[in-house]
């Protein structure tokens, strides 16, 4: 995360666990560390992940909250985000 912050802009993509869960869930044979989890447990492991790597994420230079937001949305809110942060 050091290296990270030094060399770049880090952004956090919050979703709620359960948004995250429907979009991942759509992507799960493309996820590896998700694949491989039942059916039933995968909402409580995305729950269990975030929880688990909250800390980390909250130190990102721009979090963005993506619930409830269309794709345009969310990139129309990175770009302002990332124009504050780079002028």
């Amino acid at each position: 995360l050091d290296w990270m912050k030094q060399h770049g802009l880090t952004i956090y993509l919050k979703w709620e666990a359960e948004e995250l869960f429907h979009r991942l869930t759509h992507e799960g044979a493309q996820r590896p560390l998700f694949s491989g989890v039942p059916d039933d447990q995968r909402l409580d492991f995305v729950r269990k992940h975030l929880e688990d790597r909250e800390s980390y994420y909250r130190q990102a230079d721009i979090i963005l909250h993506g619930d409830n937001l269309s794709m345009e949305e969310s990139v129309e809110q990175l770009v302002k985000a990332i124009e504050a942060i780079t002028r």
